[in-house]
Order: structure tokens, then sequence, then C-alpha cells
């Protein structure tokens, strides 16, 4: 007898020891493989931000060569501040890339090229506007289309066409050495515990048969089947056992009955021939018959079933052998989980995901016609402006001894709305950009931001009488140039519509919840009456007559689309004669932001 307990107690040792042997392995393998996609991941975001890099500096330069034309062809000054921006910008640029690349000298030698090329393109552009300036220049297509500034222009794109096929190719390379990691991981995570299960089952039937001879192990044994019995039984998914000789049911559980409508009697004793039509019944023992020869796990992701009442269920099954203890198979466990409401959900889901994705894009190639036709427009009404602004003044200049004073008082009011009109115009082409303007995310100091716009203000007077207090406030991810245009449009508003105030005060406010941060000006100014809300950030919308106030009821408008370009949101609150909030909040997630725009 004690040597029998020393058997038992060996064999179940042994056998836990090689389940926890299996265990330990697959713990190892797979930390192994999850560093090294993380590894992957990490490379992956790498080259992607090389590509983002790449298509910021590419837009950068043709926006500079475009703002360096129309101010040629024009003259218009509007066109330097964004041409001197990009200018500044672009350095910054190269550098980022350099450090971003320093692991690969070819694309470094790239990077190296294409800094010449912008610096000789700047050159040439630069000297066009200077001459511009003194009036000593002369259109030159060699410098602004063909010739040699388009051979700069032309290697530039090619450039830059060679660093994003090589980084694309990383980038594949990197996705699929991910893809294969993380494959290997799910192989030996799956192998691996099957195998930990069936060396378990083994043990533990090897036990049961040791300890059968024993008399004062019997009514431990009858315990144990119990316990056994009522977690089999009440497993709340479809568990079934099947002799491996001839596939006949040994036990179904509650759950596969209640999902089958057979009772237990009806199905012990039985194989599938007894129960399902012959097609289906050839299916299930030819897949039970190929587990059982090989030895292994099989998963069907999806089987569909017949039940007593002649519904149809879509299963989701494993099946694996449970071996003797002379490692032949004795039994076949499967264990099925009832997906069909699944399914059918996924299909609801892909549908309407596909109305989502088809309203999408139909929502933005309406948004992209609109800011196209509202830039084309804003384009082409220069010329034909341009053109009574220059005759009405030639009319001024050199007939104004033949009009008499009503006729000098309204070519000036011809003049004046030609002035305004090109400011219309110029509001509608700053608003039309910002769709397409690219984001460059960083962290921005807004307390630093907004003291720089107040000391721009600080020129008009009415800025100068009002008392500005700026409370602390929360750092926020976005592109500085754009968050800049929000303060000025905001705070120029605030001190606009209070100015008529005895005591103008201007308070300026955030916090943040770490989800975003909220920004809000407010004022003691005129207000509006919140029923017109709905028109106060649309293009041209106006809540107080131009008499009243100057403007081009453009400002709140361009606020709005840029920070809803940062995944943010704006509204505001006010009271006639009782002044006005602006609020904006933008979110703290830098990818959420990137992704936004």
């Amino acid at each position: 007898m004690q040597d029998l307990g020393r058997f038992r107690l060996h064999a179940t040792t042994v056998g836990f020891g090689i389940a926890l042997v299996v265990l330990a392995t697959i713990a190892i393998l797979t930390y192994k493989d999850i560093s090294g996609i993380r590894e992957s991941e990490r490379w992956i975001d790498h080259t992607n931000e090389i590509l983002m890099k790449l298509e910021t500096l590419h837009s950068e330069l043709r926006g500079a060569e475009s703002d360096a034309r129309g101010y040629l062809v024009t003259g218009a000054a509007a066109y330097l501040e964004p041409y001197h921006t990009a200018q500044a910008e672009l350095p910054r640029l190269v550098e980022s890339l350099r450090e971003l690349i320093s692991d690969n000298p070819r694309e470094q030698r790239r990077l190296d090229r294409l800094e010449q090329l912008i610096k000789e393109r700047y050159r040439i552009l630069d000297s066009g506007i200077d001459g511009k300036r003194a009036g000593t220049f002369v259109p030159d297509q060699q410098r602004l289309g063909s010739g040699s500034g388009k051979k700069i222009m032309d290697e530039i794109r090619a450039l830059v066409a060679e660093m994003e096929s090589e980084e694309q190719r990383l980038l594949i390379k990197r996705s699929d050495e991910s893809n294969a990691a993380a494959q290997r991981t799910i192989i030996v995570i799956v192998a691996g515990n099957c195998a930990a299960f069936a060396i378990l089952i083994s043990a533990f039937w090897l036990l049961r048969r040791e300890v059968s001879h024993r008399r004062d192990a019997e009514q431990e044994l009858r315990d144990s089947n119990r316990f056994l019995d009522s977690i089999f039984e009440n497993i709340p998914i479809m568990v079934f056992i099947k002799d491996a000789a001839d596939l006949r049911f040994v036990r179904y559980n509650k759950a596969g009955q209640s999902l089958l409508g057979y009772s237990q009697d009806q199905l012990v004793g039985k194989n599938v021939f007894d129960i399902y039509p012959k097609e289906d019944a050839e299916s299930f023992t030819a897949k039970d018959r190929e587990v059982l020869e090989r030895g292994v796990l099989m998963d069907i992701a999806e089987e569909t079933i017949h039940t007593a009442t002649g519904a149809t269920r879509i299963l989701h099954t494993r099946k694996i052998p449970i071996f003797d203890d002379r490692g032949k198979p004795r039994y076949l466990l499967g264990i099925s989980a009832d997906v069909t409401e699944r399914r059918r959900a996924e299909e609801q889901i892909k549908s309407l995901n596909a109305g989502l994705e088809r309203r999408a894009r139909q929502l933005t190639a309406a948004n992209t016609e609109l800011e196209s036709f509202s830039y084309s427009v804003s384009h082409d009404l220069r010329a034909p402006l341009r053109a009574v602004d220059g005759y009405s003044q030639f009319l001024e200049e050199d007939y104004s001894d033949r009009l008499d004073d009503e006729g000098r008082r309204l070519l000036g009011v011809v003049r004046d709305s030609s002035r305004k009109m090109g400011i219309l115009i110029d509001e509608l082409l700053a608003f039309s950009r910002l769709g397409r303007a690219q984001i460059a995310a960083i962290e921005v100091d807004m307390q630093a931001l907004v003291q720089d716009v107040l000391r721009e203000l600080q020129a008009n007077e009415a800025c100068k009488s009002a008392r500005i207090t700026v409370a602390e406030l929360p750092v926020a991810w976005g592109d500085r140039a754009m968050l800049r245009q929000v303060w000025i449009n905001l705070l120029s508003n605030a001190i606009k519509f209070s100015g008529k105030n005895d005591a103008p005060v201007i308070e300026i406010r955030g916090n943040s919840d770490g989800a975003e941060s909220v920004y809000s000006v407010r004022d003691n100014g005129v207000g509006f009456d919140m029923q017109y809300y709905n028109k106060l950030f649309g293009v041209f919308q106006r809540l107080h007559g131009s008499d009243e106030f100057s403007g081009s009821g453009v400002g709140l408008a361009i606020v709005q689309r840029i920070v809803s370009r940062h995944g943010g949101r704006v509204w505001a609150e006010a009271k006639p004669n009782q002044g006005a909030t602006v609020f904006f909040a933008l979110t703290q997630d830098r990818r959420q932001t990137e992704r936004a725009g």
C-alpha cells in the first residue's frame, strides 16, 4: 500500500510538474515575443512620424512657393507673412527629420541634398521678392515655373518621393515583423495551453485509476466526481464528451441540452447519425476523426447546427482528444459557444459601418468641393475688384475737377466699398486655407501665447483703456500659429465690443479636467441675444450692424474652424448689454489632436 501511495504521488507530481514547465515556457516565450512586438510597434511609430514630417515639409515648401508667386504676381503683402512663416519653419522641420533618420545613412544623404535644394529655391524666390519690393522685378518664368526653378522643384519632389518610398518599405518590413511575432505568440499560447491541459487531464485520470484500488479513496473519488459533475453541468456553454471508439455521446451538459432541445437520455449512447441529417453527421464525424488522429486541438470558428425544433444555430466549437494512460485517445471533448446572435450583430455592425463610411466620404467630398469653390471664387473676385478700385482711383486723380461734390462723394463710396470687399475676400481666403493647412501639433504654453497677443494688441486705444485680467492657463497640444489666431480673434472681439463701455473689463480664464482644457474670454460689452446664437459662428454673419462696429463677420468662423480641426469645440454665452463669454475646449491627447487635424 505504501508503494502504491508513493507511485500515485510520484505520477501526480510528475504530471503537474510537466504542466508547470510548459506554462513557464509559454510565459517566457510570450514575454520575448511581446517585447519584440513592442519594439516593432515603436519602430512603426518612428517610421510614421518620419512620413508625416516629410509630408509637412513638402506641403510647407509648396505653400511657400505659392505665396511667393502670389506676391510676385499681385504685389499683395498678405502673401509675405505665410511665406516667411514657412521659410522659418522649414529649417526646423529639416533638423527634426535629421534627428529621426540619424540611423539611416542613405536617408541622411538624401536629406542633405534636399536641404541644399530648399535653400537654393528660397534664394531664387527671395531675389524675386526683393526685386518686387524695389520695383525692379520682371516676371521670369525661368525662376517661377520652368527652367532652373522647375528643375529644383522636380528634384525636391523626387527626393521626397524617394525618402517616402524608403520609409514605406521600412514600414512594411516592420509591420510584417510585428505580425509574425504576434502570430508566433498566439501559436505558442494555444499550443502550450492545449499541451498543459492534456497533461493535466492525463495526470487526473491516472490518479483516478490508481486510487480506485484503495477503499479509503473511494469516497474521496465519489466526492471529486460529484464536484466535477456539478462544474460540468453548470458551465454556461455547451460541453460534450464522446467515446473515442465509436464517437457515441458519453456526456452532455445542461447548456447543451437546452441549446439543442434534446434531453440527456436522447443523447447519451447515440452518435450524430442518430440525431442530425446525414450530410451534417458526416461532416461532424470527419472532424472528430481528424482530431483523434492528429491528437491536437481543433478550433472550428463557425459550425451550423440544427436543433430539435428545426431552428438553425451557429456554434464556435473547440474539440480536443482525451488520452488514456497508454497515450491512446479515449474520449473526445467538445466545447461549443452559441455565436448566432453575435454573428447577426456583427453583420448589422458591418452594414452600419459601411453606411457610415459612405456618408463620411460624401461629407468629405462635399466639404472639399465647398472649400475649393470658396477659394476659387475669392481668387477670381480679386481681378475685377482691382479693376474697380484702379479705375475709381484714375477718375479721382484725373477727373476730380470735372466732378461735383456729390460725384466725388459717390466715387469715394465706390473706393471704400472696394477696400471693404478686398478685406472680405482676404478673410474668405484665410478661412478657406484653414481647411487645407497642416496642423503641426506641439505643446503650447497658452499663458505665454496670450501675453504675446496682448502685447501685439496694445496699439489699440480700446485695449489700453480696458482692464484685462489673465488667470492661470493650462498648456495645450496644437498648432501654435493657429492657436495664436484664435486668441487674436477672441481678444480683438472682446476689446471691440466692450470699447463703448465706460470701464471695459476683459477676463481670460482656463481650467483642465485631465481629458480636455477649457479656455474662456469674457467681456462686459454689448453682448448679444441668444436667440440668434445659431448665426454666431457662421461666415459673414454679424449680430451687430457695420455702422456700430467694424469687422467682416469671419473672425468667429475662423475660431470655430481652427478649434474643430484640433478636435475641440466652441460655444458662447451672452445677454444684450451685459457682455459675452466665448469658450473653447481642446483635448489633452496629442495623438487625438493630430488625428483630428
